[in-house]
């Protein structure tokens, strides 16, 4: 399958600004094309709008950076930190249109004290992250599964998008 990049426009631009609707249906193109069996978001960092959601329903997975239902949106170990908690991890859940809100599919945590920093808890929390996303996928799909991921660019105005086909039990993880 070939790569493909789709631009979206930076942050600050508005929700769903005319260029961010655009981009969205490009990738929405894209990804329907090949119609795979599975929508893995990971790094994707943008709320898909409700059309997307639904097109995608019970397809797109998104991987969260803490023990959903907590700390929803972004900066979760920061809001962890503040709060508290003895257990940070990850959750894989179903993409829907409200923001982190959707099925989980799979969890895992670590525990975690405070004579660390939020910041060294997101390096710690890579082993839950890594873990929840085959745990996920792992016999939930047969056929491919599409992944995206994505990377600031060199210049601040541009977010890079990766996708790419994989096949059942290989899972793209943003890497």
């Amino acid at each position: 399958m070939p790569f493909h990049h789709v631009a979206f426009p930076p942050p600050g631009n508005g929700r769903y600004s005319d260029a961010k609707q655009k981009a969205f249906d490009e990738l929405r193109g894209l990804v329907e094309q090949h119609d795979p069996d599975a929508i893995v978001l990971a790094r994707f960092m943008q709320i898909l709008p409700p059309e997307v959601c639904r097109a995608w329903a019970g397809r797109a997975i998104n991987i969260h950076h803490s023990f959903l239902p907590s700390f929803v949106g972004a900066r979760p170990y920061h809001q962890a930190y503040a709060r508290g908690v003895k257990l940070i991890g990850a959750t894989c859940h179903y993409v829907t249109p409200d923001l982190d809100a959707g099925p989980i599919i799979e969890q895992d945590v670590i525990r975690v004290d405070h004579s660390d920093t939020a910041a060294t808890w997101s390096a710690a929390a890579a082993t839950p992250n890594g873990w929840c996303w085959p745990a996920a996928c792992a016999g939930t799909w047969r056929t491919g599964c599409w992944c995206t991921a994505t990377r600031p660019s060199s210049s601040a105005d541009r977010t890079h998008l990766r996708a790419s086909a994989h096949t059942s039990g290989h899972v793209c993880g943003g890497r």
